[in-house]
């Protein structure tokens, strides 16, 4: 059915300090223990569409593919776009309003931290802190 994704699949935008990607993660189960898996140095995409973020730097400012590996280190935001995706993540009852500061982008938004990481400064370090649920975000250039 058009619109749907296959299970274990979750329609993303996936940016980088130079492209966004639209697609679905291929993670075949759960997302976060896939995203989360240190053994894995990079995302699958499937039916994947790029734009570079800044065209003129080079003649290959936009392109598709059937599949697309996309490292982890590079990986500045994903913004999850079905909402199924978003239920198997569960929101810590605490948010603060943070602003954070990357190479290109300052992400603002609502951080959610957990009962067992319930400090801000947590929800950045251990197993969890390279990907932090984040809502209601804004990327600014």
């Amino acid at each position: 059915m058009f619109g749907r994704t296959q299970q274990g699949r979750f329609r993303c935008d996936l940016i980088t300090n130079r492209y966004i990607f639209s697609g679905e993660i291929a993670a075949g189960g759960p997302l976060l223990p896939y995203l989360n898996n240190n053994d894995r140095a990079a995302i699958r995409l499937v039916n994947v569409t790029a734009n570079l973020l800044d065209p003129a730097i080079s003649s290959l400012s936009s392109f598709s593919h059937d599949e697309l590996m996309a490292l982890k280190d590079h990986t500045v935001l994903i913004r999850l776009v079905d909402a199924g995706a978003v239920v198997t993540r569960q929101l810590g009852g605490e948010r603060e309003k943070l602003l954070v500061y990357t190479e290109r982008f300052v992400i603002q938004g609502l951080f959610h931290t957990s009962p067992d990481r319930n400090r801000l400064l947590d929800i950045f370090e251990g197993p969890t802190g390279r990907w932090v649920a984040v809502s209601e975000a804004v990327l600014h250039p």
